[in-house]
């Protein structure tokens, strides 16, 4: 799913909470993704979420690939 498609689903969760998000990404000259997993933390004063760090260098190829609860982490 692209980004967009993944802010609506975790949107439309009753539960607001942090996730690790698996993505791959890369520049249209690239021939291989870059695959790793990000944190996105929850920001309950804006409810709002933003990532961790800032990845995003202006990809246009990006896709989540799984992502999960951080309260379902074991």
């Amino acid at each position: 799913m692209n980004l967009k498609e993944f802010g609506d689903a975790i949107r439309k969760e009753e539960y607001r909470t942090d996730y690790i998000v698996q993505l791959k990404y890369k520049y249209p000259w690239e021939k291989e993704y870059t695959v790793e997993n990000v944190y996105l933390q929850y920001e309950a004063n804006h409810d709002c979420w933003s990532w961790l760090y800032d990845w995003d260098e202006g990809y246009d190829d990006v896709e989540v690939l799984k992502y999960v609860s951080i309260d379902d982490v074991l």
